[in-house]
């Protein structure tokens, strides 16, 4: 049986040597999580974990960002909320169960989505100089980090990030993070996912409730006024920088 990579959008997806990478490529907006990009997201992972090729899973970003997270600008585009929200508790359930090996390789700045689902990987690796922030409640949504923004290196005391890599370019750093994903994949696959099991423990169950909880959540919040008012108004600001941006015309050097 062949599992053919779906089609996507603004996302990217490849496979060798027992890995599948998968990548926001969405650079000109900083991978931000446009609907498409998520459902994009919730296809290339059910690809791969239905593959049975596929021992490790490689989350990346392509360009300067990780993902900025939810697409807070918008395009015009029409898209029904509760789909949205649907494909975006799929997705968090997905990362959840999944049996094999997950890990997210941090290229660049990580906010939102970017930071908060980090915790749902089993390994983490980051550059040198991201950083990672969840501006939830400056947008009138779930508050989780209060703005907040953190280190690399603060994430590794943490022990949300498993390691930082310094590294002079993404490629550079990609390759360091593939010999590890691709020494994983060589491991027994049914004692690697046995192994995951006994170290998740109850945590799957647990995360599963607070997934529910706070889309719950989200649904309670989107459908607010001052979420809407609050989405307006950072949609405005960002039009606003991007006009005296074009203003001021390309940079010297």
């Amino acid at each position: 049986m062949s599992y053919p990579i779906p089609k996507l959008n603004g996302f990217s997806a490849s496979f060798k040597n027992g890995v599948a990478i998968l990548a926001y490529n969405r650079p000109e907006s900083g991978n931000s999580l446009h609907p498409t990009v998520l459902k994009s997201y919730l296809d290339s992972m059910k690809w791969a974990v239905a593959n049975p090729e596929v021992k490790v899973i490689v989350q990346t970003g392509i360009g300067k960002f990780f993902t900025t997270g939810r697409d807070m600008g918008g395009d015009g585009g029409e898209f029904d909320p509760q789909e949205v929200l649907n494909n975006f508790k799929e997705l968090n359930e997905i990362l959840i169960t999944c049996p094999k090996v997950l890990i997210a390789a941090v290229n660049g700045p990580a906010a939102g989505y970017g930071t908060t689902s980090l915790a749902l990987y089993d390994l983490v690796y980051a550059v040198q100089d991201a950083y990672f922030f969840t501006p939830f409640s400056k947008w009138a949504l779930c508050p989780e980090g209060c703005s907040s923004r953190m280190s690399a290196t603060e994430l590794w005391t943490a022990g949300l990030v498993t390691k930082i890599i310094p590294a002079h370019s993404n490629a550079a750093f990609m390759g360091q993070v593939l010999e590890v994903a691709e020494r994983i994949a060589t491991y027994p696959p049914i004692a690697l996912a046995a192994s995951k099991k006994l170290m998740e423990g109850n945590r799957q169950a647990e995360l599963l409730a607070a997934n529910e909880r706070e889309c719950e959540c989200l649904v309670e919040r989107i459908a607010h006024s001052e979420c809407s008012e609050a989405l307006l108004g950072f949609a405005e600001e960002q039009k606003q920088k991007k006009s005296k941006k074009s203003r001021r015309g390309p940079s010297r050097i």
